[in-house]
Order: C-alpha cells, then structure tokens, then sequence
C-alpha cells in the first residue's frame, strides 16, 4: 500500500499538469499510459491461459485521442471496426480459438474505454474546470488509499473481499471514504474562504456539496475498481501487471483506481455542475 501510494501520487501529478498544459503534451502523455495499460491487460490474459489479439488492444490505445479529435463519432466508429476484427478473426483464423476474440473484445471495454473519460476531462472548457475535475478524479482515490492505509492498519478487523484482496478491510474502506471526502472538501472550503480561487470564478461559482457529493462517488467507484484489478490479478495468477515502474508494478496497477473515478468525475460533472 505505501509503494502504491508514493507511486500514485506522481502519476497523478503528471496528469494534472499535462491536462493544464493542455495540446500535444497531454495526449502524447494519455496515449503512451493507454497504450502501456492496453499492453499489461493483454499480458495478464496470456498469463491466465487466454491469447487475445494484442494488436487491436495496442492500436485502440494509440488512437483514442486522435480518433476523437477527428470526430467523437469516429472514436465509436473505432471501437466498433476493432471489436468486428476480432470476431472475424476469431471465427475464421483455424489457429484462434473464438474464446480468444472474445477475451480480446474485452480487453477494448477494460481497460480501452475507460480512457475516453480523460479524453473528456481533457477537452472540458475552460482550462480550469479540465484541470479541477482531474485533480478530484485523481486526488479522491490517492488521499482513499492513505486513510484506508492508517485506519486499517490500526483498527482493520473484517475483511472487504477475503478471497480477493485479502489485505483490505471494511473499517479501512470507511476510513478511506471519509478521510477522502474531510480532506478534499477541506482543501477546497479553505481555498475559497482564502481568495486564493478568486481568479478562478468557474470553481468558486461550484457549491461546496458538489464536490463532496463528487469526492465521496468517486472514492467509492476507486475502491470498486481497485478490487475488479485485484480480481483480474487474482484471476490470471500475477502479483503486478508489470514491472515497468520498477519494482512499484505497471501502469494498470498505479490507475487501477483512478479509471473508475475519473469516469464518474466526468459524469457527475456534466449532469450535476454544468
């Protein structure tokens, strides 16, 4: 947990500052992490027995953001000539077995899909909103694994997902919401009260429950989706998705997370705020 966290934390910090940079720099930097993520998905596929087409898996990460600065229609459009590949090729390639195409069908919904979320967050407008809801989406599972570390280990007795992750306990979940929720909704009450935002209007004009209804979703959905990666794990008999962060797992161990909270920060963001 402590590697996950000091890993977690610059990750996060490249996000937001290629996400304010905006341009060229966030999308070399987004299609690299889901190129990376697409690769270690397939990896653990082939360590469960499976052999999905790594080459639609690669290609879809490469060119979701292009495809969607085409044409958002065109992002679907990709999605769907990708996946009818993989059928075709699963039904007539005598070498593949169909189970193949449909595990490599999958592998564009998860992790594929959940990176249109921050090709999303990255073309909201004004820049500071972009900026604002990725720092919720990252922060609110990072500050989850720090309180869930320091209540669980100190109070942890009933396990989450025994069979799962069997670390992970029920008072460390709850611990992991509220510190999430105390320290996000503090920072951003101070920040206000300060004129320290009073540049910003398009954050200050957000009422203060929103971000602590948005903060509390999204800690909820990161610790959902850090149990669905430790199933998948646990699934294709790995300990890490990688070791291309050496010795600190791979890319899809580091945002495991964050995939759920950035859609769902996405989504509250444009049904409830804007």
């Amino acid at each position: 947990m402590k590697n996950r966290i000091l890993v977690s934390i610059p990750i996060g910090i490249f996000l937001i500052a290629f996400a304010f940079l905006r341009g060229i720099p966030y999308i070399a930097m987004l299609t690299i992490i889901a190129v990376a993520s697409q690769y270690e998905m397939t990896r653990a596929m082939f360590s469960a027995g499976y052999h999905p087409n790594r080459r639609t898996a690669i290609l879809f990460g490469l060119f979701l953001y292009p495809s969607y600065l085409f044409s958002p229609n065109a992002t679907l459009v990709l999605f769907a000539l990708l996946v009818i590949y993989n059928l075709i090729w699963g039904v007539f390639d005598n070498n593949v077995k169909f189970e193949d195409a449909i595990i490599s069908c999958f592998t564009l919904c998860y992790p594929g899909s959940f990176f249109l979320s921050f090709v999303l967050i990255g073309e909201i407008v004004p820049n500071v909103l972009s900026v604002f809801v990725m720092i919720i989406a990252i922060f609110s599972p990072v500050t989850s694994d720090v309180g869930a570390y320091l209540i669980g280990t100190k109070f942890g007795k009933r396990k989450l997902a025994p069979t799962i992750s069997p670390n992970k306990t029920v008072e460390g979940a709850i611990g992991g919401v509220v510190s999430s929720v105390l320290i996000i909704g503090s920072v951003y009450l101070i920040l206000c009260k300060s004129n320290i935002l009073h540049n910003y209007p398009e954050i200050v004009s957000i009422e203060w429950y929103h971000v602590l209804i948005c903060t509390l979703l999204c800690t909820l959905f990161s610790q959902i989706g850090d149990l669905i990666a430790s199933a998948f794990k646990r699934f294709a008999n790995i300990k890490d998705f990688s070791q291309v962060l050496l010795g600190h797992g791979g890319v899809m161990d580091r945002l495991d997370s964050i995939l759920f909270s950035a859609t769902i920060a996405l989504v509250y963001f444009n049904v409830f705020i804007r």
